[in-house]
């Protein structure tokens, strides 16, 4: 349905009808999501930064129907075969992590009362199991803390957030280190102006601490001039933001740049929004997942403003 829609979005002339029947589609489809679409994954290593991470999302659905999930994923000890001595270390290991997040679900409920929050100890690698549960548990965001890296390290190692936002089936909140969470009023949204961004809009909007924000629109494109067909789309697309956004403040502008991920940071280190919003391609291979990183991928490692990426399947 989604690649369908797609596929007319970017192909088509569109009259004002035809806009209105946009808006209506994406907003059905994702009100047909949202729908069984009710929990939050807050994973956790129990540092001060993921503590971060948690609050901050906690913000964003305060006062919405939302069930939240401590998680905390450990390595096991091997060979844990009923009676091993690995078996019971892992046990041992389980029951102490299960008291840590017990601790720190009590520190959020003094600042989040109301938030139902569960408990979850996982085993494996950190970033491949919050992966596998995205596309098994359809949550409403996953909300992880984030650190910058450069050069080969971010090729070779990258870090937990960007390995869960490259391969996530749900949105992801990445929350760079030492920011208080606060009311975010102003969000930076790059757009190629597809259908999926119309869809991540309205993700946004929907949050109950999105009301009142204002959306900044930025285009990357190679050339200074956007030619017919790239004003034809820029045009319908922001006639759809408008039936999407009804009263909220938009802006919308086009810049030029070769790499993308550079201009939007240094468009975001001068308009300092309070989010950055962006939606992500899922990299299905090792090659690509490795040399081959997404725009969003590639911002996320560097932003220190908190990033929202939206997965496009």
């Amino acid at each position: 349905m989604i690649q369908s829609g797609l596929y007319h979005y970017r192909n088509c002339h569109w009259s004002g009808r035809s806009v209105r029947l946009l808006v209506f589609f994406v907003v059905h489809t994702f009100r047909c999501m949202m729908n069984h679409v009710q929990t939050v994954l807050l994973p956790t290593d129990f540092s001060d930064h993921a503590l971060q991470a948690s609050r901050f999302a906690l913000g964003l659905f305060r006062r919405a129907e939302v069930r939240f999930i401590l998680y905390h994923c450990f390595m096991p000890f091997q060979g844990s075969f009923a009676g091993t001595k690995a078996e019971r270390d892992n046990k041992a290991e389980m029951k102490q992590l299960m008291g840590r997040l017990h601790t720190l679900r009590q520190k959020l409920a003094h600042e989040f009362p109301e938030a139902g929050i569960d408990l979850k100890v996982d085993k494996g690698v950190e970033s491949r199991r919050i992966v596998a549960w995205s596309k098994k548990q359809p949550f409403a965001l996953i909300a992880m803390g984030t650190k910058g890296a450069g050069g080969l390290k971010e090729k070779l190692l990258g870090s937990v957030t960007a390995d869960v936002i490259a391969g996530s089936a749900c949105p992801v909140l990445a929350v760079p280190p030492d920011l208080e969470p606060k009311p975010f009023q102003r969000v930076l949204m790059p757009t190629e102006f597809r259908l999926e961004d119309l869809e991540a809009a309205h993700f946004l909007s929907d949050l109950p601490a999105s009301e009142g924000v204002s959306f900044q629109f930025i285009h990357i494109g190679s050339h200074t001039r956007p030619d017919r067909q790239q004003q034809r789309k820029a045009a319908t697309f922001q006639a759809a933001i408008a039936g999407i956004l009804p009263g909220r403040k938009t802006h919308f502008s086009w810049h030029t740049g070769e790499m993308p991920e550079n201009r939007i940071l240094e468009i975001s280190e001068s308009t300092q929004p309070d989010l950055l919003l962006m939606t992500t391609y899922r990299r299905l291979g090792l090659f690509d997942n490795l040399f081959k990183p997404s725009t969003t991928r590639k911002v996320a490692h560097h932003t220190r403003i908190p990033l929202l990426a939206y997965p496009v399947t």
